[in-house]
């Protein structure tokens, strides 16, 4: 049988009325309904604003029942709209000029903006009261002005002009609805071989790539420019090379020119933050992670322009609105160049962590040691305390934000910059280790729009030690370990840092020597122990308690051999015994004794190396408080 296809056009009720009399059915092979309330949300407001949304791919057997190939989520949102379409009934259907009228009408004092959202409160509620569109239809509007005299009585009498009021308002919307319900769909009605069409079905559905946040913000945030200075070229240049790069040289970019961009130096909301992203991690690699291709996103950008806005992170899709509204082209050089700044001071008392020698050498200056949420919320605490000016509402949602670039703020100036400074790195050393920071972090973020002094706030000696001491015992009774020994984590390199860091000269500090993380009680002598036991007896070997950090030296290798009894390496390193134990081991010989005694019982062995390793951390521990101004 031959394959045809032609277009034919759906209003949404017929659509509707199709699915109900079953003219329109669902093949067994789709995945079923999985939009969310947004999606048929976002749906119903597209076909609101004229604009248009995509085809329905449908399949006429000869029994003229129509098959729904593609189109399944789209279908099932029109139709949720026809059976109910006050559902769809959103803020931006509400005229506020309105609610402000009816509050003047009932001659109210005090807190005139609660009242309006009582009253819009009251209106959302009585327009969803209406189910169907034969109700919207036929809404009776002085009903709304007995909701309002029932809430207000000082509106009694009045339900009538309360009416009047929201009269072209509701007018509109049920014009909306009519325009809705009666909307021509386009659709592609296939005829022909029924057989193909699964195979039809898995090409449309899974041989497309779905489109991340990003490449949507591309497109939606398209259109007001912003002219970008010459000290921020380097955004310009990654947005040029991501242009250069995208079609692999195939085809042309519309009204893409690389000489003529790099001359205008003009981007949108998507190239500012897209660019911002490429300079932090190509400046920065060690607090956001090295940047990926040319064409890749890093999100650090966005991340960071949002929270900068005053804006929770669930609200990025509008940060160009925002950045238009609060920044606008005269000042968004200023903007960026203090994030640029922000990020400089805070990498000072924080990126010390990750870059310092403890960390990876094969990624070295590449490995974040914390979450992009973490180092946003200090860079963000502290572009937030200087320059912006917050009013929040009860609730702590922001409700209007300001800047002056020219200055900082002067509370930053008298007390906020010396408590950050004091007390950053320790509450930054604190979460990490109670992983304050795992999993989406996007709440915590939205806190430093509450907080911005959160790093402000003091830290106690006590406050330190209590967490260091719950991590240490939590640490150990995760790892059961025998044959397979966990690599060190980044709350372990974040720990070495901070005491080596306490330790080393600012020339050790950057000179080109490298360090190895290294088990005291080496991994082979515990394996070669806990062999005695048939894998009876699990210990934490890679315990913080059982590492430290040694200078490197070529084709090094003590495997079986305690620092005590590795004379080939105190030799070829230069070292004694003394300096090994006072920089870098913190041990005595005394302290790893047990390990040579292979008649020990399990219990007994067990016993010596936990004993070993609490006193091996209570050392490192001193060394962390005896700085701990420092840190």
């Amino acid at each position: 049988m031959k394959n045809e296809w032609k277009t034919e056009e759906f209003s949404a009720i017929s659509i509707q009325e199709n699915i109900a009399n079953k003219v329109f059915v669902v093949p067994r092979y789709q995945r079923g309904v999985v939009w969310k309330d947004q999606q048929r949300a976002d749906l119903v407001d597209t076909i609101k604003k004229g604009l248009p949304f995509g085809t329905l791919l449908l399949y006429r057997g000869d029994d003229g029942v129509y098959q729904i190939i593609d189109g399944l989520q789209r279908s099932n949102a029109i139709i949720e709209f026809v059976t109910n379409p006050t559902q769809f009934f959103e803020d931006e259907d509400i005229d506020i000029s309105v609610l402000r009228k009816i509050v003047e009408l009932a001659d109210l004092k005090g807190n005139v903006h609660a009242q309006e959202e009582k009253i819009k409160g009251l209106l959302i509620e009585w327009v969803k009261s209406h189910k169907t569109l034969v109700e919207v239809e036929a809404m009776q509007f002085s009903k709304f002005g007995k909701e309002v005299s029932s809430y207000l009585p000082t509106c009694k009498g009045k339900e009538f002009e309360i009416g009047d009021l929201i009269e072209p308002m509701m007018k509109n919307y049920q014009e909306i609805c009519k325009k809705i319900s009666d909307t021509k769909i386009p659709a592609i009605v296939l005829s022909g071989e029924a057989d193909l069409l699964p195979v039809l079905f898995e090409r449309i559905n899974s041989k497309g790539t779905q489109l991340s946040k990003y490449q949507i913000y591309a497109a939606t945030w398209s259109g007001k420019k912003y002219k970008i200075g010459d000290k921020l070229l380097e955004l310009v240049k990654a947005n040029r090379d991501r242009y250069d790069q995208m079609l692999d040289g195939n085809g042309t970019i519309d009204e893409y020119d690389s000489s003529a961009f790099m001359m205008e130096k003009e981007l949108d909301a998507f190239e500012i933050a897209f660019g911002l992203g490429k300079f932090l991690s190509r400046k920065w690699p060690y607090l956001f992670g090295k940047p990926q291709d040319e064409k890749s996103v890093e999100s650090i950008g966005f991340t960071l322009m949002t929270t900068c806005l005053g804006m929770k992170n669930q609200q990025a899709k509008t940060m160009n609105v925002k950045l238009d509204e609060l920044i606008g082209e005269h000042r968004i050089n200023e903007f960026l160049n203090r994030i640029i700044e922000c990020v400089a001071y805070a990498e000072k008392y924080v990126g010390k962590f990750s870059k310092f020698k403890s960390n990876s050498r094969s990624n070295a200056g590449e490995r974040p040691l914390h979450t992009e949420f973490q180092i946003a919320s200090v860079v963000s605490s502290v572009f937030l305390m200087k320059y912006a000016k917050i009013t929040r509402d009860h609730d702590d949602n922001v409700v209007s934000i300001s800047y002056d670039f020219a200055q900082a703020q002067s509370e930053w100036n008298k007390t906020l910059k010396k408590a950050f400074e004091k007390n950053v790195a320790k509450i930054f050393i604190m979460e990490s280790l109670q992983k304050r920071w795992s999993g989406t972090g996007d709440k915590k973020l939205d806190m430093i729009l509450v907080n911005p002094g959160y790093y402000t706030k003091q830290v106690t000696e006590e406050d330190f030690e209590t967490v260091l001491d719950a991590w240490f015992d939590s640490l150990n009774d995760e790892r059961a370990e025998f044959k397979r020994i966990a690599n060190p984590k980044e709350q372990e390199l974040i720990i070495l840092s901070a005491i080596y860091l306490c330790l080393f000269s600012a020339g050790q500090q950057i000179d080109g020597s490298n360090y190895d993380i290294e088990h005291l009680a080496t991994q082979n002598l515990m394996k070669k122990h806990l062999d005695r036991f048939d894998g009876t007896l699990r210990l934490p070997i890679s315990s913080i308690g059982n590492l430290c950090l040694l200078p490197e030296y070529a084709n090094r290798s003590k495997r079986d051999k305690t620092i005590y009894d590795d004379t080939e390496y105190l030799k070829k390193s230069g070292l004694t015994i003394e300096t090994i134990e006072e920089k870098y081991s913190f041990t005595k010989k005394e302290d790893l004794e047990w390990i040579s005694d292979y008649s020990s019982s399990k219990d007994e062995f067990e016993k010596a190396y936990m004993s070993f390793i609490k006193t091996h951390f209570n050392n490192m521990k001193g060394i962390l408080l005896k700085y701990f101004i420092q840190i």
